[in-house]
């Protein structure tokens, strides 16, 4: 606006000079420019004055989403309300979030036909590019879920996931919160699979499908991931391993061939044949990472554990908290049957053994010096019963590749302190 007056303006002084000597046709061609840049400078004004309508929303000041939603709204992904609002924390339904998909990816819609639903259009397209597979039936009016909305935003992303027809559902939050699309619902990773997902949510989260389609890497919320990993298969190791050695570490490729074959319906321990029956489901293997106070898993943790080295002999205990770089590993698991509680006590923790691969250095493990070494247990009353995990220092470079293979011994005088011994082997 500023720069284009005053070259209007030198025009029409100019011109109006030559017009003592040339005559009125000069003239004509003065008003034609006036008018031109009339024209422009007021639509300009009009454009802006459009886009401030579509961006300007009572309710979305200062919203963590305000400029997610007013790109949106630009691009006609979504509208507001006729009241001046967005209502940003409102639910989204099915339909809605299939045709702001539609829509954000750019796939040509006809007209509705007369009697049809709003958007049948929309969801027969995402049913023709395989990202909805018929799951919603007839009730697409009904408020999608963070897990629904995750499973058509990896379909849109991967077409190996849209092609997948026995695709688990308890592998959806995984596969969303490690690409990005998905996180924590606080600084602790909270998934919340079954809450309903919100207007504003639901742009964030096309937002990042479009990202993710340009190539882009989105930010990784490392504690949704650690949630999501336990929901999928009953631990988080591979996750927090990854966090721990990285992808960069020799090792990360036979780990990643491991997670793949991961089976979490073989963390069933049993006697063997000939002995009193006993059998236990581990239901999770967690690593928690004790420096981490936002761990999702650091409560189970008391802030006064003790722990003692793993080695023949040593009866002292040294407090938990005065060691930094640590890991905790805890089992948690269900009796199912136990017919020798004699040898085999009643417990909901399973002792882990983490096979090192290394020899340690036990006369260091008997003074509390667990850097570089292999693993301590972990000692402290819970609900008046004495529980046993693991602690294993963060810089000890033998982390073992994980796979669920059982070794139950047979019952012997040593065995209540450690009831079961779940070996997670590097085979």
């Amino acid at each position: 606006m500023v720069n284009c007056n005053p070259i209007l303006i030198e025009i029409h002084i100019t011109m109006a000079k030559r017009h003592h000597r040339m005559g009125k046709p000069i003239m004509k061609r003065i008003l034609i420019i006036l008018t031109i840049g009339t024209l422009l400078v007021s639509t300009m004004n009009f454009g802006r004055a459009r886009a401030e309508s579509l961006t300007v929303f009572k309710d979305i000041s200062k919203h963590w989403a305000e400029a997610s939603i007013n790109q949106a709204v630009q691009r006609n992904l979504v509208e507001g309300y006729p009241d001046g609002t967005f209502k940003p924390d409102a639910n989204v339904t099915r339909a809605e979030f299939i045709k702001m998909v539609i829509t954000a990816l750019g796939i040509v819609q006809g007209p509705t036909n007369p009697g049809r639903h709003w958007y049948d259009n929309y969801v027969n397209a995402a049913a023709d590019n395989f990202f909805y597979k018929n799951e919603f039936a007839n009730s697409f009016n009904t408020a999608i879920t963070r897990q629904e909305m995750s499973l058509i935003a990896l379909r849109v992303i991967s077409e190996e996931i849209r092609n997948d027809n026995d695709f688990k559902a308890n592998k959806i939050m995984y596969e969303s919160t490690r690409l990005g699309l998905i996180k924590g619902l606080d600084n602790t990773g909270t998934l919340g699979v079954d809450q309903n997902t919100t207007r504003a949510q639901s742009i964030t989260i096309i937002e990042r499908i479009l990202n993710l389609k340009a190539g882009k890497i989105l930010a990784v919320d490392k504690h949704a991931v650690n949630r999501a990993e336990v929901l999928w298969h009953g631990t988080n190791a591979f996750s927090m391993m990854e966090y721990s050695i990285g992808k960069d570490d020799p090792r990360w490729e036979q780990i990643e061939a491991t997670l793949k074959t991961f089976n979490p319906a073989n963390m069933i321990i049993e006697t063997p044949a000939g002995f009193p029956k006993v059998k236990k489901v581990i239901d999770a293997i967690l690593w928690i990472d004790l420096d981490d106070p936002q761990d999702p898993n650091r409560h189970l943790i008391p802030e006064d554990a003790k722990i003692f080295p793993y080695a023949e002999g040593v009866k002292k205990l040294f407090y938990l908290h005065d060691y930094k770089n640590v890991f905790a590993i805890v089992s948690q698991g269900r009796e199912l049957v136990n017919e020798d509680k004699k040898n085999y006590p009643a417990n909901d923790k399973v002792f882990i053994y983490i096979n090192s691969g290394v020899e340690i250095d036990f006369s260091r493990m008997a003074k509390g010096d667990i850097k570089g070494q292999g693993t301590l247990s972990l000692y402290y009353d819970h609900i008046g019963e004495a529980n046993d995990s693991m602690v294993i220092s963060k810089d000890f470079k033998y982390f073992p590749t994980i796979k669920s293979r059982i070794i139950v011994k047979p019952p012997t005088k040593d065995f209540q302190k450690g009831i079961f011994e779940l070996a997670l082997w590097n085979n």
